[in-house]
């Protein structure tokens, strides 16, 4: 029985080694091209001006991963429509085109403040094709949130205000806040409006070293339905009470 179950493991092995190794680079100076269209399957809608980017695959023992690039960026037309060519770098087995560029573990959007990555669909394959016609690349639109700050008393001045739908921080300042900033959401879907602080100043209760800041953080989750813009207040009386991270 044991010699059976080592036999199978070995076949296995020997199967997933032959797998890896099938799939060749396109060789350098092939043109690879592709066109479609940029789609919002929530909204149901085409997405004008939106700019994606060209990554190559590379292929481990453990999988096939589109991680090299940007190798090179089109824009979506006012109707959606794209095209991009491209010539092949001799480094790649398959190409794919997204709507952001993947850093440090998160998506950074580069401006594109009106649309993200659908995460149901990150990247569009080219599955090994050369030349790919009516391609869908999926992409999200974001709407507004209208957003009511009151920080009553903020003795580290400035507090920071950010969505889960996109990485870009407002910045507030003052001693207290009284303001109405808009932020962007994903529609139909649970959002998060994060309110942090990060101070050296900050010692409540803790004693940080040399130019180490303190992070302090509330939440709020919001489900949004499909309105272009929704209202949210929120009131902190101190920013000193907020929890530390």
């Amino acid at each position: 029985m044991k010699h059976s179950i080592t036999m199978i493991g070995f076949v296995s092995l020997t199967t997933l080694i032959a797998l890896s190794s099938c799939r060749k680079e396109v060789p350098l100076g092939t043109r690879v091209t592709a066109s479609g269209i940029v789609f919002d399957s929530v909204k149901n809608k085409v997405l004008a001006n939106a700019k994606l980017y060209l990554f190559g695959a590379h292929q481990t023992f453990y999988g096939i991963y589109y991680s090299q690039g940007p190798l090179d960026s089109t824009v979506s037309d006012n109707n959606g429509k794209f095209s991009i060519s491209f010539t092949a770098d001799g480094k790649s087995i398959d190409y794919g085109l997204q709507l952001g560029v993947l850093e440090y573990g998160g998506y950074v959007y580069n401006n594109q403040t009106n649309y993200v990555i659908d995460n149901t669909q990150p990247l569009f394959k080219f599955n090994y094709s050369t030349n790919v016609s009516n391609a869908v690349v999926r992409g999200r639109e974001l709407n507004y949130t209208k957003l009511h700050l009151k920080v009553l008393v903020n003795p580290f001045d400035t507090i920071k205000v950010r969505t889960t739908a996109i990485r870009q921080v407002t910045l507030l300042k003052g001693q207290s806040i009284d303001t109405t900033i808009l932020v962007r959401h994903l529609p139909n879907q649970q959002n998060i409006i994060e309110y942090y602080t990060e101070s050296i100043r900050d010692t409540i209760g803790f004693i940080p070293g040399p130019g180490t800041s303190i992070r302090r953080i509330y939440r709020d989750t919001l489900q949004t339905g499909m309105a272009d813009t929704i209202y949210h207040s929120k009131t902190i009386p101190n920013s000193s009470l907020i929890p530390r991270q």
